[in-house]
């Protein structure tokens, strides 16, 4: 169910007055959507045939049944502007939303003892709320002609509740948690790699200054040493372990959109179009992966300033095989700025003349050539920023070296008879 309505607030009098003003409208909805976008009999679990035992044949669990799973729901709050300017040449579009998701569908992972992997049940519910804007221009009319599209969208996401309130862990990168943003990135966070043996002897208290004797260790009992990584020792107690994990990333870009412009001039048009992310991490996993195989296996180009001898003042730790002291754990030393601004379609066509097409008994043909993913700047060191290798909403930004996508070329033909 949904209600709507809108305000034509140009059409009163008392707008009459204001003669750059096109057309505005004022308009708010509401509504109630389902998803039940889950596989069928879901809830009923099941068994099926796996072969024989014992010369008779197998049968084992596929699923467990959960009577009690229901539809998603979400609630659609919206509030709407449009203003046109300039006769039609300037128009604007704003939306503010709130969107908020009850009874979430998700796959959520059991102990293996159960037999299966996942169970299908209602996880939570999260809130989403932010604003959308366009802004379509026409710039220039003729002979030559020039439009312009801007577009911008700021979302704000928060888990408002998951099960019995903990914290749920889909992985070994992302965390779910009641306050915060879907998906963010649990780890340690890094304060530099030990220079000498000598510097994880002693530290200063941050309240009096003082110095005091001090070992930080790993939890296997093992002490840090030159080369090893310097972590944030959250409870102060000399053992770095899971209670000195915390939120090092967030996974959601701040704001997204794009600007695109079309030209044209007689016979020719040209067009491209930027689409741009800013305030988005991404887990490098690719390189994490790496620089933590066996030494016979390839490294990222940053084990070239790694740590070698006593002395040496760098940010990447020693190179030690099977890594005993886990500086290669899941930690901030791997959370990237994801945010980019990319060349995301260049296009240029010329329509051919009539005089031509005549002759062959043509109405209308073109020619165009295109480029798709042209570039893309932005200062993350793995293939793509919008690469995930993972389709979890829960367990996004982690990129494992999946294929980026591509660059295409196109050439068209177009011809109406």
């Amino acid at each position: 169910p949904a209600v709507s309505a809108g305000w034509r607030f140009s059409e009163e009098t008392f707008f009459k007055k204001f003669q750059f003003l096109d057309e505005g409208k004022l308009r708010a909805s509401f509504g109630v959507t389902g998803n039940q976008s889950i596989g069928n009999y879901a809830g009923q679990g099941g068994y099926i045939n796996n072969g024989s035992y014992l010369g008779q044949n197998a049968v084992i669990l596929s699923g467990i049944p959960n009577p009690s799973l229901k539809w998603e729901s979400t609630e659609h709050s919206n509030i709407g502007l449009e203003l046109s300017f300039l006769k039609n040449r300037i128009t604007f579009t704003g939306d503010a939303y709130l969107k908020r998701t009850n009874d979430l569908l998700f796959d959520v992972t059991v102990p293996g003892t159960t037999g299966v992997s996942t169970v299908p049940g209602n996880f939570g519910s999260m809130q989403n709320k932010g604003l959308e804007a366009t802004l379509t221009t026409v710039n220039i009319v003729a002979p030559f002609k020039w439009s312009s599209t801007l577009t911008f969208a700021y979302n704000r996401n928060k888990i408002l509740s998951l099960p019995n309130g903990q914290d749920y862990r889909p992985n070994l990168f992302n965390m779910a948690r009641v306050g915060e943003p879907v998906g963010v990135f649990y780890g340690l966070k890094k304060k530099g790699v030990y220079a000498r043996d000598e510097d994880n002897v002693f530290r200063r208290d941050e309240n009096t200054g003082v110095i005091i004797p001090y070992k930080q260790g790993s939890s296997n009992g093992k002490i840090y040493k030159g080369g090893d990584m310097i972590w944030e020792d959250i409870n102060g107690d000399g053992i770095i372990n899971d209670d000195d994990l915390q939120i090092i990333g967030d996974p959601n870009p701040d704001f997204t959109g794009g600007f695109a412009n079309e030209l044209s001039y007689k016979s020719f048009t040209f067009s491209f179009l930027f689409t741009y992310s800013f305030g988005a991490d991404v887990f490098n996993e690719l390189k994490r992966s790496l620089d933590s195989s066996p030494i016979d296996q390839n490294f990222s180009t940053d084990q070239l300033r790694r740590w070698r001898v006593q002395g040496d003042v760098t940010d990447i730790p020693r190179l030690v095989k099977t890594d005993p002291m886990l500086n290669y754990a899941v930690s901030d030393h791997f959370v990237e700025d994801a945010s980019f601004i990319r060349l995301q379609n260049i296009a240029l066509s010329y329509r051919l003349p009539k005089s031509i097409l005549s002759k062959v008994k043509i109405s209308g043909a073109s020619l165009g050539v295109s480029v798709s993913n042209l570039f893309t700047l932005g200062s993350y060191s793995g293939y793509d920023p919008e690469v995930s290798s993972s389709t979890n909403s829960l367990a996004g930004g982690v990129d494992r070296g999946a294929f980026p996508r591509t660059r295409s070329y196109n050439f068209s033909l177009n011809i109406n008879l």
